[in-house]
């Protein structure tokens, strides 16, 4: 595995989260496992004042170090 790799989808997914942020637009929190490989955290919908609130959880293929893959997002029952 590679650590640039896993620092370049980190450092995305921080500034994705930032810009979100700033623009009062956010709709998930999200961390990963030491090597970046498996995220969890929760995501959440708003519609008429009423707040949908998941678990989310998936993991970053690294078998092709120049992209990232994810195979599926699971959403826990």
């Amino acid at each position: 595995m590679s650590v640039f790799f896993v620092n370049r989808c980190v450092c995305l997914m921080l500034k994705y989260v930032e810009n979100n942020k700033t623009a009062d637009i956010d709709w998930f929190r999200l961390e990963s496992n030491k090597e970046g490989t498996r995220w969890f955290g929760k995501c959440w919908y708003i519609h008429e004042l009423l707040k949908y609130e998941f678990d989310v959880e998936f993991d970053v293929s690294l078998s092709d170090m120049s992209v990232s893959v994810i195979d599926s997002i699971i959403l826990p029952v």
